[in-house]
């Protein structure tokens, strides 16, 4: 498995360049745009959904701020690492640990 889709690291580590770019698309039809984009658009629809947002996907946990830094949404970032691979074994673990 590409480790990109595992936890934050590669292109959904905080310094990955698609954050930026998708932070700046207004609509989740993006058929032409970097794949990292089109994943990081689909990855926000399935695991932090919001239909009535303006761009019509879901919220990130990272966002450009005024000044172009990327800042953290701590809310969705523990919704996102609680759904990825890794967050998913250590549910896991800690419900075999108590069966």
């Amino acid at each position: 498995m590409n480790p990109c889709c595992v936890s934050f690291v590669g292109e959904l580590a905080p310094t990955g360049a698609g954050w930026a770019e998708v932070a700046g698309e207004r609509s989740w039809r993006v058929p032409q745009a970097a794949f990292h984009t089109r994943l990081l658009i689909a990855m926000s629809t399935a695991l932090s959904p919001e239909p009535g947002a303006p761009r019509g996907y879901g919220t990130l946990p990272y966002e450009p701020d005024g000044s172009g830094r990327r800042q953290a949404h701590w809310e969705v970032f523990a919704g996102w690492r609680a759904e990825l691979p890794t967050g998913l074994v250590d549910s896991l673990r800690g419900s075999t640990q108590r069966g």
